[in-house]
């Protein structure tokens, strides 16, 4: 069993098979007295005005979780960019593009017209959103009130849009908007290394609205949450979305096919470097897809020319028809880096998708109130006269 595996399997309220499990989990939780009063004693630092987070001139929107792992906040920062510039706003993407070459550096990844900088220099995530949007400014460093100011002055921002930024108390934020994965129930988590959340479950107080991700996938888990939520933070939106496939890409040729022609009836294997394998591996099998097999890689995998080797032995082994990544996996796979790439190779794409359109509207409606203040003016628009 592999070090991550059996992490997960004791973590929050894993059940342990052994009397020398139940040690480590004892042992673990100690731990997590210490890791949770340090993030503590951080964040009240600047609660009590020891320290004063810096404010820029444009408002701040925090997309974060309480837990490790992926919750799906990518996905949700790409929705959020596109939602910004539908209303005539110049939003920025400030990420700190984890396990990238230098983290302290800083790097413009795309400066709204032109890709900048690959996986190496701006990290998978960074270069994932930059591709995706293509009209929107993303900068990778782990000082975000740096980059943010670069992001105003260079490329006129005026909205920035802070990924992964919850734990982030350098930098004011006007709105918090938590992810929770809705197959994880809050109640029985632990703080790391015991279990699996970043802070105290009393940080939730920090956040403006909360939104449940892959709320579909597990629907008893997601009423325990809501149902905890509701009580605990009865006046902060509760909203939920699921991440839905829309497209595979056939890396070797980038051809894009619908889900539905690709994947129906097929035998394939599940191949992933992001915090929630079996996220991935329950997208793949609503799409009519079969996972023989899934190969959870860690998040922020770098691949090699061996486990692209090792994936294509192990599709002819169990008879697959593909190996699927993820849109992330498939931003270092075509970088060059990893060689040739098979035919068998493809990438999923999702899209975020809003349990209900009400939903949608409120969360709309929450991010307008903490932009109100900036009182940013509309865009000027051409008559058919002119």
């Amino acid at each position: 069993m592999s070090l991550e595996r059996f992490f997960h399997q004791l973590a929050d309220d894993g059940a342990p098979d052994s009397s020398a499990e139940r040690l480590i989990q004892h042992g673990l939780s100690g731990l997590s007295s210490a890791y949770g009063w340090g993030a503590l004693r951080n964040r009240r630092r600047y609660e009590s005005g020891a320290k004063i987070p810096l404010r820029l001139t444009a408002p701040v929107i925090a997309i974060g979780n309480i837990s490790l792992g992926g919750t799906g906040k990518t996905p949700v920062t790409i929705w959020m960019a596109r939602w910004l510039r539908q209303q005539g706003l110049r939003p920025a993407i400030l990420s700190r593009g984890y396990r990238r070459q230098k983290e302290n550096a800083l790097t413009v990844v795309h400066d709204g017209e032109r890709l900048l900088a690959g996986p190496q220099e701006g990290g998978d995530e960074p270069v994932l959103m930059a591709r995706e949007l293509a009209d929107v400014p993303v900068l990778a460093c782990s000082e975000r009130a740096r980059s943010g100011a670069e992001a105003i002055a260079r490329y006129g921002a005026n909205v920035l849009l802070l990924d992964d930024g919850f734990q982030h108390h350098r930098l004011a934020r006007d709105l918090n908007v938590v992810l929770i994965d809705a197959t994880k129930p809050l109640p029985r988590m632990r703080v790391f290394p015991r279990g699996t959340l970043r802070e105290p479950l009393a940080a939730l107080s920090r956040a403006h609205v909360f939104l449940q991700t892959r709320w579909s996938d597990n629907l008893s888990s997601a009423q325990e949450n809501a149902a905890f939520l509701s009580q605990r933070h009865p006046e902060t939106p509760l909203l939920a979305c699921r991440f839905d496939p829309v497209e595979v890409r056939w890396l070797a040729a980038d051809r894009r096919e619908p889900v539905a022609s690709a994947l129906a009836g097929r035998r394939v294997i599940a191949a992933c470097g992001v915090g929630h394998p079996e996220g991935f591996r329950r997208t793949l099998e609503s799409t009519g897809a079969q996972v023989v097999a899934l190969k959870a890689c860690g998040d922020h995998a770098k691949y090699t020319t061996e486990d692209l080797a090792f994936w294509e032995e192990e599709r002819l082994r169990l008879a697959a028809d593909a190996v699927l990544v993820t849109e992330k996996d498939a931003v270092k796979l075509t970088g060059g880096a990893a060689g040739d790439l098979p035919e068998s190779l493809a990438s999923l794409s999702i899209a975020m998708r809003f349990a209900t359109p009400e939903m949608e509207e409120r969360l709309a409606s929450v991010v307008q109130r903490a932009l109100a203040p900036y009182a940013h003016p509309q865009p000027e628009r051409s008559t058919p006269d002119e």
